[in-house]
């Protein structure tokens, strides 16, 4: 399996891309999209692609754009920014 990492647009979403064993570009495979959770990154679930099926798919691992500092000097990564007011106001700041 062949991992790359690619971004779209202004750099905003970076994202890691794995290719099945014997990927030829000629060919249409379908896709399958993972997000990660609060606090990981794109690469935690990148190596589940060979453990799910090594051949006949794409997998897309998008980078959450909110990068958050975590204890011990640790980086993760949000979809939404996170406030003390409750998720209402989380999701509706989306």
């Amino acid at each position: 399996m062949k991992y790359e990492e690619y971004n779209i647009g202004d750099g905003t979403l970076n994202f890691t891309v794995v290719e099945p064993n014997g990927f030829n570009p000629k060919n249409h495979y379908p896709i399958v999209v993972l997000m990660h959770g609060f606090g990981a990154s794109s690469k935690d679930l990148a190596p589940l692609a060979s453990a799910i099926h090594s051949t006949g798919y794409i997998y897309a691992f998008p980078q959450a754009p909110i990068e958050m500092r975590m204890g011990l000097g640790g980086f993760g990564y949000a979809w939404a920014p996170i406030s003390g007011d409750g998720i209402d106001e989380s999701i509706n700041n989306s």
